[in-house]
Protein backbone atom coordinates (compact mmCIF):
# COMPACT_ATOMS: atom_id res chain seq x y z
CA UNK A 1 0.00 0.00 0.00
CA UNK A 2 3.17 2.60 1.17
CA UNK A 3 4.43 1.46 -2.00
CA UNK A 4 0.97 2.23 -4.09
CA UNK A 5 0.94 5.43 -2.27
CA UNK A 6 4.28 6.74 -3.42
CA UNK A 7 3.33 5.97 -7.11
CA UNK A 8 0.44 7.76 -6.94
CA UNK A 9 1.85 10.99 -5.23
CA UNK A 10 4.52 11.17 -7.55
CA UNK A 11 2.50 10.51 -10.76
CA UNK A 12 -0.32 13.80 -9.12
CA UNK A 13 3.19 15.84 -9.05
CA UNK A 14 3.84 14.81 -12.30
CA UNK A 15 0.22 15.90 -13.49
CA UNK A 16 0.59 19.18 -11.60
CA UNK A 17 4.18 19.98 -13.23
CA UNK A 18 2.47 19.17 -16.80
CA UNK A 19 -0.20 21.54 -16.47
CA UNK A 20 1.50 24.06 -14.91
CA UNK A 21 5.41 24.58 -16.73
CA UNK A 22 3.70 23.81 -20.47
CA UNK A 23 6.38 21.10 -20.20
CA UNK A 24 9.16 22.92 -19.34
CA UNK A 25 10.30 20.65 -16.30
CA UNK A 26 9.98 16.99 -16.15
CA UNK A 27 10.75 15.28 -12.95
CA UNK A 28 13.41 13.25 -13.30
CA UNK A 29 14.29 11.95 -9.26
CA UNK A 30 13.70 12.10 -5.82
CA UNK A 31 15.28 10.60 -2.91
CA UNK A 32 13.58 8.33 -0.62
CA UNK A 33 10.84 9.04 1.76
CA UNK A 34 11.42 7.95 5.62
CA UNK A 35 8.75 6.04 5.75
CA UNK A 36 10.14 3.95 2.79
CA UNK A 37 13.26 3.29 4.63
CA UNK A 38 15.34 6.72 4.00
CA UNK A 39 17.70 7.67 6.59
CA UNK A 40 19.08 11.14 5.08
CA UNK A 41 18.81 13.79 5.57
CA UNK A 42 18.23 13.54 9.38
CA UNK A 43 16.09 17.05 9.45
CA UNK A 44 14.35 18.81 6.76
CA UNK A 45 16.60 20.83 4.13
CA UNK A 46 17.03 24.46 4.63
CA UNK A 47 20.76 25.15 3.17
CA UNK A 48 21.40 23.54 -0.81
CA UNK A 49 24.68 24.44 -2.83
CA UNK A 50 24.91 23.45 -6.07
CA UNK A 51 25.05 22.22 -9.20
CA UNK A 52 28.94 22.11 -9.58
CA UNK A 53 31.60 19.58 -10.66
CA UNK A 54 34.22 19.35 -8.05
CA UNK A 55 35.69 15.97 -9.19
CA UNK A 56 35.72 17.17 -12.83
CA UNK A 57 33.70 13.92 -14.26
CA UNK A 58 31.48 15.77 -15.97
CA UNK A 59 29.26 14.83 -13.65
CA UNK A 60 27.14 17.05 -11.73
CA UNK A 61 26.84 17.70 -7.85
CA UNK A 62 24.86 19.40 -5.21
CA UNK A 63 25.53 19.93 -1.74
CA UNK A 64 23.01 19.96 1.02
CA UNK A 65 22.48 20.00 5.12
CA UNK A 66 19.53 19.35 7.47
CA UNK A 67 18.03 21.43 9.66
CA UNK A 68 15.51 20.57 13.08
CA UNK A 69 16.77 17.35 13.18
CA UNK A 70 15.95 17.19 16.69
CA UNK A 71 17.54 13.77 18.76
CA UNK A 72 18.65 12.23 15.02
CA UNK A 73 21.21 15.49 15.08
CA UNK A 74 22.29 17.09 11.89
CA UNK A 75 23.70 15.93 8.56
CA UNK A 76 25.42 16.80 5.58
CA UNK A 77 26.12 15.37 2.07
CA UNK A 78 27.32 15.39 -1.18
CA UNK A 79 25.03 14.10 -4.30
CA UNK A 80 26.25 13.04 -7.48
CA UNK A 81 24.13 12.01 -10.88
CA UNK A 82 25.54 9.05 -12.51
CA UNK A 83 25.09 7.94 -15.68
CA UNK A 84 21.61 6.58 -14.81
CA UNK A 85 20.36 9.76 -13.94
CA UNK A 86 19.91 8.89 -10.48
CA UNK A 87 22.10 10.82 -7.84
CA UNK A 88 23.47 9.24 -5.02
CA UNK A 89 25.39 10.20 -2.17
CA UNK A 90 29.51 10.17 -2.53
CA UNK A 91 30.30 12.46 0.68
CA UNK A 92 28.48 12.30 4.41
CA UNK A 93 29.03 13.48 7.35
CA UNK A 94 26.68 13.25 10.53
CA UNK A 95 27.05 15.76 13.90
CA UNK A 96 25.06 13.45 15.90
CA UNK A 97 27.47 15.07 18.91
CA UNK A 98 26.19 18.65 18.45
CA UNK A 99 23.15 20.26 19.14
CA UNK A 100 20.30 17.63 19.68
CA UNK A 101 17.45 20.34 20.45
CA UNK A 102 14.19 20.67 18.49
CA UNK A 103 15.65 23.91 16.63
CA UNK A 104 18.92 22.95 15.82
CA UNK A 105 20.41 24.19 12.88
CA UNK A 106 22.82 24.21 9.75
CA UNK A 107 24.20 26.44 6.87
CA UNK A 108 26.88 25.24 4.40
CA UNK A 109 29.10 26.62 1.28
CA UNK A 110 31.81 26.03 -0.55
CA UNK A 111 35.28 27.29 -0.80
CA UNK A 112 38.92 27.49 -1.41
CA UNK A 113 40.41 29.12 1.99
CA UNK A 114 44.00 28.39 2.22
CA UNK A 115 43.84 29.21 -1.72
CA UNK A 116 45.52 26.07 -3.37
CA UNK A 117 42.97 25.63 -5.85
CA UNK A 118 41.19 22.18 -3.94
CA UNK A 119 38.01 23.12 -2.98
CA UNK A 120 36.42 22.92 0.40
CA UNK A 121 33.34 21.99 1.73
CA UNK A 122 32.33 23.88 4.81
CA UNK A 123 29.83 23.73 7.29
CA UNK A 124 28.10 25.45 9.91
CA UNK A 125 26.20 24.06 12.75
CA UNK A 126 24.31 25.05 16.17
CA UNK A 127 27.13 23.55 18.77
CA UNK A 128 27.01 23.79 22.97
CA UNK A 129 29.94 25.38 24.99
CA UNK A 130 33.28 23.71 24.69
CA UNK A 131 32.43 22.35 21.24
CA UNK A 132 33.35 23.26 17.82
CA UNK A 133 30.66 24.59 15.17
CA UNK A 134 32.59 25.29 12.32
CA UNK A 135 34.03 22.55 9.90
CA UNK A 136 36.10 22.68 6.65
CA UNK A 137 36.48 19.61 4.59
CA UNK A 138 38.83 19.90 1.57
CA UNK A 139 39.08 17.88 -1.71
CA UNK A 140 41.55 15.38 -2.04
CA UNK A 141 43.03 15.00 -5.58
CA UNK A 142 44.80 11.79 -4.90
CA UNK A 143 41.27 9.95 -4.04
CA UNK A 144 39.05 12.37 -5.65
CA UNK A 145 37.24 12.34 -2.58
CA UNK A 146 36.42 15.04 0.11
CA UNK A 147 37.36 13.23 3.01
CA UNK A 148 35.29 12.34 6.52
CA UNK A 149 37.13 13.75 8.48
CA UNK A 150 37.26 17.01 8.71
CA UNK A 151 40.34 19.21 7.73
CA UNK A 152 40.15 21.81 10.20
CA UNK A 153 37.51 23.07 12.35
CA UNK A 154 36.94 25.66 15.01
CA UNK A 155 34.55 26.95 17.36
CA UNK A 156 35.02 30.98 16.63
CA UNK A 157 35.76 31.63 20.28
CA UNK A 158 32.55 31.58 20.89
CA UNK A 159 33.28 30.41 24.47
CA UNK A 160 29.89 29.91 25.61
CA UNK A 161 28.29 27.99 22.63
CA UNK A 162 26.25 28.89 19.85
CA UNK A 163 22.51 28.77 19.83
CA UNK A 164 21.85 29.18 16.04
CA UNK A 165 23.65 29.87 12.91
CA UNK A 166 21.62 31.74 10.32
CA UNK A 167 24.19 32.34 6.89
CA UNK A 168 27.84 31.49 6.09
CA UNK A 169 29.15 32.95 2.71
CA UNK A 170 32.90 32.96 1.25
CA UNK A 171 34.21 35.36 -1.06
CA UNK A 172 37.80 37.28 -1.20
CA UNK A 173 36.11 40.62 0.26
CA UNK A 174 39.41 42.94 0.55
CA UNK A 175 40.73 41.91 -2.67
CA UNK A 176 44.14 40.35 -1.48
CA UNK A 177 43.74 36.98 -3.09
CA UNK A 178 42.61 34.85 -0.14
CA UNK A 179 38.69 34.25 0.67
CA UNK A 180 37.43 35.04 3.87
CA UNK A 181 34.01 33.22 5.75
CA UNK A 182 31.45 35.49 6.28
CA UNK A 183 29.41 34.09 9.45
CA UNK A 184 25.99 35.72 11.08
CA UNK A 185 24.82 33.32 14.21
CA UNK A 186 23.44 33.78 18.06
CA UNK A 187 25.34 33.02 20.44
CA UNK A 188 24.28 31.48 23.41
CA UNK A 189 26.22 32.97 26.63
CA UNK A 190 26.20 36.20 26.68
CA UNK A 191 23.60 35.72 23.97
CA UNK A 192 23.94 38.42 21.29
CA UNK A 193 24.04 38.44 17.37
CA UNK A 194 27.42 38.38 15.74
CA UNK A 195 28.36 38.82 12.14
CA UNK A 196 31.72 37.78 12.01
CA UNK A 197 34.20 37.99 9.08
CA UNK A 198 37.52 35.21 9.22
CA UNK A 199 40.61 34.63 7.27
CA UNK A 200 43.04 31.76 7.48
CA UNK A 201 46.20 32.99 8.11
CA UNK A 202 48.40 33.18 4.94
CA UNK A 203 51.38 31.63 6.64
CA UNK A 204 49.06 28.58 7.98
CA UNK A 205 48.19 25.33 6.71
CA UNK A 206 44.71 24.33 6.80
CA UNK A 207 45.38 21.23 8.07
CA UNK A 208 46.73 23.44 11.39
CA UNK A 209 45.02 26.55 11.01
CA UNK A 210 45.31 30.09 12.35
CA UNK A 211 42.36 32.38 11.88
CA UNK A 212 41.93 35.98 11.82
CA UNK A 213 39.35 37.71 12.86
CA UNK A 214 38.74 40.49 10.93
CA UNK A 215 35.46 41.50 12.31
CA UNK A 216 33.18 40.53 15.06
CA UNK A 217 30.12 42.78 15.38
CA UNK A 218 28.00 41.56 18.44
CA UNK A 219 26.50 44.92 19.14
CA UNK A 220 23.72 45.77 15.79
CA UNK A 221 21.96 42.95 15.65
CA UNK A 222 19.32 41.86 18.37
CA UNK A 223 17.67 39.15 16.60
CA UNK A 224 18.26 36.32 13.95
CA UNK A 225 19.70 36.71 10.44
CA UNK A 226 19.35 34.22 7.36
CA UNK A 227 20.66 35.77 4.40
CA UNK A 228 23.74 37.34 3.77
CA UNK A 229 25.42 38.79 0.38
CA UNK A 230 28.64 39.93 -0.44
CA UNK A 231 28.68 42.34 -3.48
CA UNK A 232 29.99 45.75 -4.90
CA UNK A 233 26.39 47.40 -5.17
CA UNK A 234 27.77 50.92 -5.58
CA UNK A 235 30.61 49.78 -8.18
CA UNK A 236 33.49 51.73 -6.33
CA UNK A 237 35.94 48.65 -6.11
CA UNK A 238 35.22 48.09 -2.06
CA UNK A 239 32.89 44.88 -1.65
CA UNK A 240 29.61 45.53 0.67
CA UNK A 241 28.43 42.80 3.33
CA UNK A 242 24.45 42.88 3.17
CA UNK A 243 22.95 41.47 5.97
CA UNK A 244 18.80 41.27 6.21
CA UNK A 245 17.90 40.61 10.00
CA UNK A 246 14.65 38.52 11.23
CA UNK A 247 13.10 42.23 12.53
CA UNK A 248 10.96 44.46 9.87
CA UNK A 249 13.56 42.88 7.05
CA UNK A 250 16.00 45.36 8.33
CA UNK A 251 18.54 45.67 5.70
CA UNK A 252 22.22 46.68 6.88
CA UNK A 253 24.79 47.26 4.57
CA UNK A 254 28.52 46.91 5.68
CA UNK A 255 31.28 48.25 3.28
CA UNK A 256 35.27 47.67 3.10
CA UNK A 257 37.31 50.57 4.18
CA UNK A 258 40.00 50.02 2.50
CA UNK A 259 42.31 49.85 5.32
CA UNK A 260 41.82 46.01 6.56
CA UNK A 261 38.19 46.64 8.41
CA UNK A 262 34.50 46.85 8.08
CA UNK A 263 32.44 49.90 8.28
CA UNK A 264 28.46 50.02 8.57
CA UNK A 265 27.59 52.17 5.93
CA UNK A 266 23.49 51.86 5.52
CA UNK A 267 20.69 50.77 8.63
CA UNK A 268 17.10 50.22 7.13
CA UNK A 269 13.91 48.92 8.46
CA UNK A 270 11.86 47.87 5.26
CA UNK A 271 8.39 46.56 6.20
CA UNK A 272 5.96 46.94 9.66
CA UNK A 273 5.74 42.66 10.10
CA UNK A 274 7.91 42.19 12.62
CA UNK A 275 8.52 38.66 12.05
CA UNK A 276 9.27 39.80 7.79
CA UNK A 277 13.00 38.49 7.03
CA UNK A 278 14.76 37.02 3.97
CA UNK A 279 16.39 34.14 3.46
CA UNK A 280 19.31 33.85 0.64
CA UNK A 281 16.31 36.20 -0.87
CA UNK A 282 18.43 38.07 -3.43
CA UNK A 283 19.96 38.82 -6.56
CA UNK A 284 22.23 41.49 -7.82
CA UNK A 285 22.58 42.28 -11.87
CA UNK A 286 22.74 45.31 -13.58
CA UNK A 287 19.43 45.58 -15.18
CA UNK A 288 19.45 48.58 -17.45
CA UNK A 289 23.41 48.10 -18.36
CA UNK A 290 24.50 51.54 -16.79
CA UNK A 291 27.67 50.26 -14.73
CA UNK A 292 26.22 50.09 -11.52
CA UNK A 293 24.43 47.08 -9.81
CA UNK A 294 20.47 46.90 -8.78
CA UNK A 295 19.64 44.08 -5.80
CA UNK A 296 16.36 42.54 -6.00
CA UNK A 297 15.25 41.64 -2.49
CA UNK A 298 12.55 39.30 -1.99
CA UNK A 299 10.97 39.07 2.11
CA UNK A 300 8.90 36.58 3.89
CA UNK A 301 6.65 39.30 4.13
CA UNK A 302 5.99 38.59 0.57
CA UNK A 303 7.58 41.49 -1.14
CA UNK A 304 9.63 41.59 -4.19
CA UNK A 305 11.64 45.11 -4.55
CA UNK A 306 14.24 46.57 -7.11
CA UNK A 307 16.61 48.56 -5.46
CA UNK A 308 18.49 50.96 -7.63
CA UNK A 309 21.27 52.74 -6.61
CA UNK A 310 23.26 55.41 -8.82
CA UNK A 311 25.61 56.50 -5.56
CA UNK A 312 27.47 55.34 -2.52
CA UNK A 313 25.46 52.72 -0.70
CA UNK A 314 25.19 54.87 2.22
CA UNK A 315 22.87 57.30 0.17
CA UNK A 316 20.30 54.03 -0.26
CA UNK A 317 17.05 55.39 1.32
CA UNK A 318 13.75 53.56 0.90
CA UNK A 319 11.94 56.54 -0.16
CA UNK A 320 14.27 56.64 -2.97
CA UNK A 321 15.89 53.68 -3.91
CA UNK A 322 13.42 50.77 -3.69
CA UNK A 323 10.38 50.26 -6.13
CA UNK A 324 8.01 47.05 -5.21
CA UNK A 325 7.70 44.82 -8.32
CA UNK A 326 5.19 42.42 -6.87
CA UNK A 327 3.44 41.69 -3.38
CA UNK A 328 3.17 37.69 -3.57
CA UNK A 329 0.98 38.19 0.14
CA UNK A 330 -1.85 39.55 -1.85
CA UNK A 331 -1.58 37.25 -4.56
CA UNK A 332 -2.37 33.84 -3.57
CA UNK A 333 -0.45 34.26 -0.06
CA UNK A 334 3.06 33.29 -1.24
CA UNK A 335 5.48 33.19 1.23
CA UNK A 336 9.28 34.30 -0.91
CA UNK A 337 11.85 31.81 0.44
CA UNK A 338 15.02 31.35 -1.90
CA UNK A 339 15.66 34.30 -4.70
CA UNK A 340 18.53 32.94 -7.69
CA UNK A 341 19.44 34.86 -10.59
CA UNK A 342 19.47 32.55 -13.87
CA UNK A 343 22.73 34.32 -16.25
CA UNK A 344 23.60 33.85 -19.73
CA UNK A 345 26.34 31.43 -20.83
CA UNK A 346 29.52 31.71 -20.03
CA UNK A 347 32.66 29.84 -19.13
CA UNK A 348 30.67 27.93 -16.53
CA UNK A 349 27.64 27.72 -17.96
CA UNK A 350 27.57 24.09 -18.40
CA UNK A 351 29.03 21.28 -16.08
CA UNK A 352 31.26 19.55 -18.80
CA UNK A 353 33.10 22.47 -20.58
CA UNK A 354 33.46 20.43 -23.66
CA UNK A 355 29.86 20.24 -24.49
CA UNK A 356 29.27 20.21 -28.34
CA UNK A 357 25.90 22.35 -27.31
CA UNK A 358 25.87 25.64 -28.72
CA UNK A 359 25.64 27.99 -26.10
CA UNK A 360 24.37 30.92 -28.00
CA UNK A 361 21.15 28.60 -29.20
CA UNK A 362 20.33 29.05 -25.32
CA UNK A 363 20.71 32.98 -25.09
CA UNK A 364 17.46 34.34 -24.18
CA UNK A 365 18.17 38.14 -23.68
CA UNK A 366 15.45 38.68 -20.94
CA UNK A 367 16.89 38.75 -17.61
CA UNK A 368 15.12 35.72 -15.89
CA UNK A 369 14.91 35.06 -11.93
CA UNK A 370 13.24 32.00 -10.45
CA UNK A 371 11.69 32.30 -7.02
CA UNK A 372 10.58 29.51 -4.18
CA UNK A 373 7.46 30.03 -2.50
CA UNK A 374 5.03 28.30 0.17
CA UNK A 375 1.55 29.91 1.30
CA UNK A 376 0.54 30.58 4.62
CA UNK A 377 -1.36 27.77 4.73
CA UNK A 378 1.15 25.29 3.92
CA UNK A 379 -1.00 24.10 0.96
CA UNK A 380 1.12 24.93 -1.95
CA UNK A 381 4.40 25.28 -3.01
CA UNK A 382 5.72 26.94 -6.41
CA UNK A 383 9.03 27.69 -8.09
CA UNK A 384 8.16 31.29 -9.98
CA UNK A 385 10.16 32.10 -13.08
CA UNK A 386 10.59 35.47 -12.93
CA UNK A 387 11.34 36.94 -16.63
CA UNK A 388 12.28 41.05 -16.97
CA UNK A 389 11.98 42.05 -20.77
CA UNK A 390 13.50 45.06 -21.70
CA UNK A 391 12.31 48.52 -20.76
CA UNK A 392 11.86 50.25 -16.96
CA UNK A 393 12.98 47.59 -14.69
CA UNK A 394 10.72 50.27 -12.38
CA UNK A 395 7.58 48.89 -14.10
CA UNK A 396 6.00 46.16 -12.67
CA UNK A 397 4.50 45.68 -16.52
CA UNK A 398 8.14 44.82 -17.48
CA UNK A 399 7.52 41.36 -15.22
CA UNK A 400 6.19 38.39 -16.33
CA UNK A 401 5.62 36.25 -13.26
CA UNK A 402 4.65 32.44 -13.80
CA UNK A 403 4.52 29.06 -11.87
CA UNK A 404 6.74 26.33 -14.01
CA UNK A 405 6.59 23.82 -10.78
CA UNK A 406 3.77 23.01 -7.94
CA UNK A 407 3.30 21.21 -5.55
CA UNK A 408 0.20 20.74 -3.31
CA UNK A 409 -0.22 19.34 -0.20
CA UNK A 410 -0.76 15.69 0.00
CA UNK A 411 -2.69 13.71 2.83
CA UNK A 412 0.54 13.58 4.95
CA UNK A 413 1.31 16.79 3.83
CA UNK A 414 3.67 19.11 1.60
CA UNK A 415 6.67 18.88 -0.48
CA UNK A 416 8.16 22.86 0.68
CA UNK A 417 10.53 24.14 -1.31
CA UNK A 418 12.87 25.70 0.82
CA UNK A 419 16.27 26.03 -1.52
CA UNK A 420 16.85 25.02 -5.10
CA UNK A 421 19.90 25.13 -7.27
CA UNK A 422 20.35 24.69 -11.59
CA UNK A 423 22.70 23.32 -13.53
CA UNK A 424 23.31 21.03 -16.27
CA UNK A 425 24.30 18.11 -14.72
CA UNK A 426 25.72 16.12 -17.00
CA UNK A 427 26.56 18.43 -20.07
CA UNK A 428 23.75 17.60 -22.32
CA UNK A 429 22.28 20.75 -22.72
CA UNK A 430 19.63 20.63 -20.45
CA UNK A 431 19.14 22.13 -17.34
CA UNK A 432 18.36 20.05 -14.25
CA UNK A 433 16.90 21.76 -10.99
CA UNK A 434 17.25 20.43 -7.97
CA UNK A 435 14.61 21.33 -4.92
CA UNK A 436 14.92 21.22 -1.45
CA UNK A 437 12.15 20.47 0.96
CA UNK A 438 11.58 21.87 4.27
CA UNK A 439 8.76 19.69 5.34
CA UNK A 440 8.58 17.19 8.07
CA UNK A 441 5.79 15.03 6.12
CA UNK A 442 6.83 11.42 6.84
CA UNK A 443 5.72 10.11 3.33
CA UNK A 444 7.04 13.17 0.98
CA UNK A 445 11.06 13.14 -0.41
CA UNK A 446 13.39 15.86 0.72
CA UNK A 447 14.82 16.08 -2.12
CA UNK A 448 13.18 16.07 -6.03
CA UNK A 449 15.56 16.74 -9.31
CA UNK A 450 13.44 18.34 -12.37
CA UNK A 451 15.15 18.03 -16.29
CA UNK A 452 14.53 20.50 -18.45
CA UNK A 453 12.78 18.98 -21.87
CA UNK A 454 13.46 21.48 -24.06
CA UNK A 455 16.74 22.92 -24.69
CA UNK A 456 14.56 26.33 -26.45
CA UNK A 457 12.40 26.88 -23.47
CA UNK A 458 14.80 28.35 -20.84
CA UNK A 459 18.23 30.26 -21.33
CA UNK A 460 21.75 28.51 -20.42
CA UNK A 461 23.21 29.37 -16.88
CA UNK A 462 25.90 29.39 -14.90
CA UNK A 463 26.28 29.17 -10.98
CA UNK A 464 26.43 32.74 -9.27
Amino acid sequence: MKINTLVCTFMMCLFILTQVSFGQLEPSWQDTPWSHGGLTPTGPVWSLDGFYDFDEDGQGEFYLSSAWGGPFGIDAMLYERKSSGAYQIIWYTWFNQLDLSDSNYSVITHCDLDNDQRPELAVFLDAPAGMDSLYIYEFDPLTGLFPSVPTASWDLNITGGIEEVGAIQADDIDNDGHQELVLYFYASSPGSAHLMVIQLDEESLLEAPLWNVEMDDASTFAYYGYFLKITDLDGDGLKEIIVVEWNYSRLVIYEDDDLGSFKKANDLFLTFEPLAFSNDGAVEVDIDQDGFNELYLASTAGYLWLIKNEGDVSQISYGDNFTLIHDFMSEGGHVPTQLKLMEPSGPNSTIDPNSTVDPNSMINTDVCMYLSTTDVNETESNLFEIRVTPGDANQPSSYAITSVFTEIQQNDGLFKISKFGFGDSNGNGLLDFVLASSSLAYEQPHIKVLEQSDPNLLPDTMER
